[in-house]
């Protein structure tokens, strides 16, 4: 390590950090969560406006930039040379709900050393960090010998059609970094599946079956409209209204995000649980909930057929995370399953599918996407992991996990940062909050100073030991 530069580059950060603080609540307050029904913007109109926001402060670093087809956006070194290392964030977000205590979503305020708001942390503070270090190595005059670019799409919390996309329309570089992690090097990501599982009929007494905002978040809230409430009552997390005719129960849970289902309590759960109680339901009624209670009961899968595990990655996770009724009145449960590296996806599926079919339902829509692994024998995981426990004192291995980032559709590309330091234990948040994909999102700025260092010093290693 060049203690010269280590010591330029905490000068440079010093001075520029509350500016950069700044700039990014400034694209915090864009709402801009996913759509695909707006017109003339493939991910609606307020990702493209993050899009337009982050190339234009680009531009004001002096750094070359532009948008590739509205979808994502690149930075830095533009030419067409495969032989770059490049950057790689998200503007997107999640959707919100309406549980954030300390203030709106996107109304982002500092409270104590937090940032909070809505993609504070997952992805735009180190989106705008990447942004700064190409601003910092170009006014220190530090030259590498690949050329550097920073990249963000903003469909990473839906589909990823932008990287997709970018993918297919661009050179792409030999090394792809990822910041949208925890430190140190994640060489491996699970498989992810997504499905819709039915009820093949209605489920008699049910006029109304919802939960959950998005596919990747333990859903905090949960309800079903009943119309003969006989043998069930309210209790812990669970209340319940009426208006006469009908009944609405409610449960309320903790969100957590999918990839670590078991740090959350699972709102769908508490509701299923609750409306086997009911008397009155028919045979096929209760095989229906039974089936939906029992694949939420535990993470593991279990009850459809797919729990697995390898040395790598751990256990595959399953969570439902949505709930909703069709057109013609059949409850559905979407699922969010991890599934650990070795495990081929598609025979996943197919065991889902018989489980379903066993338990009078049916999958109406599947998405599969394969996980990602990156060779651990490669030089730039031992090098970046051994740079990080050395700056930051630590002791951690390159490690495998179930979150879902762009590396998993980029070739030659790891998972790094920013996240991942320790930080001091605070009564500011209630179980729930503070995390990424939960109210009162927060990013401790602390952290986000020392992982810009550490990211920029990893750069010039990656460009070091890359060949």
């Amino acid at each position: 390590m060049d203690d010269r530069l280590k010591t330029l580059f905490e000068g440079w950060i010093d001075a520029h950090f509350d500016e950069m603080v700044e700039e990014i609540k400034n694209i915090v307050r864009i709402p801009s969560v996913s759509r695909y029904d707006e017109p003339g913007a493939p991910y609606g109109r307020e990702c493209l406006r993050a899009l337009r926001h982050y190339i234009a402060l680009a531009g004001r670093f002096g750094l070359d930039a532009r948008s590739v087809d509205d979808r994502c956006a690149e930075a830095g070194a533009l030419t067409d040379d495969e032989n770059a290392i490049a950057l790689w964030c998200h503007l997107d977000v999640v959707p919100v709900d309406d549980t954030w205590k300390y203030t709106r979503p996107f109304e982002p305020i500092i409270l104590g050393d937090y940032l909070i708001g809505r993609g504070g942390d997952d992805n735009k503070g180190p989106a705008i960090a990447c942004l700064y270090l190409l601003r910092m190595f170009k006014e220190l005059g530090v030259k590498t010998r690949h050329p550097l670019r920073a990249c963000v799409g903003t469909d990473e919390e839906k589909h990823m059609g932008d990287v997709k996309h970018y993918a297919l329309t661009r050179p792409t570089a030999k090394l792809n970094i990822v910041a949208d992690s925890g430190f140190p090097v994640c060489f491996a990501e699970k498989g992810i599946i997504e499905a819709d599982i039915a009820a093949k009929q209605p489920v008699s007494l049910l006029k109304g079956f919802s939960a959950g905002t998005a596919s990747n978040i333990v859903p905090a809230k949960a309800e079903a409209v009943i119309d003969i409430a006989e043998g069930l009552e309210g209790g812990e997390r669970v209340s319940m209204s009426s208006d006469g005719a009908l009944t609405r129960v409610t449960a309320s849970g903790i969100p957590a995000h999918s990839a670590n289902p078991s740090a959350g309590l699972n709102a769908i759960k508490l509701l299923t649980e609750k409306l086997l109680a009911l008397q009155g339901l028919t045979e096929s009624d209760r095989r229906t909930l039974e089936f939906f209670d029992a694949v939420n009961d535990g993470c593991s899968g279990d009850a459809l057929g797919i729990a697995s595990s390898d040395e790598v990655s751990g256990n595959t996770t399953c969570a439902g995370t949505m709930a909703r009724m069709t057109d013609d009145g059949r409850p559905v449960l979407h699922v969010n399953i991890r599934a650990c590296v070795s495990a081929d996806c598609n025979a996943l599926a197919e065991s889902m599918k018989q489980k379903c079919l066993e338990n009078g339902c049916e999958i109406i829509a599947l998405e599969i996407n394969e996980g990602n692994f990156f060779p651990p024998e490669k030089p730039v995981v031992n090098e970046l992991t051994k740079l990080f426990n050395e700056l930051s004192g630590l002791d951690k291995k390159p490690y495998a996990m179930g979150g879902g980032t762009y590396a998993r559709k980029l070739p030659n590309a790891i998972a790094y940062g920013l996240g991942g330091l320790p930080k001091p234990e605070t009564d500011l948040f209630e179980p729930g909050h503070g995390g990424a994909h939960q109210a009162d999102e927060a990013l401790y700025l602390p952290n986000l100073k020392k992982a810009m260092l550490i990211l920029a010093l990893s750069v010039l290693k990656a460009d070091e030991v890359t060949q």
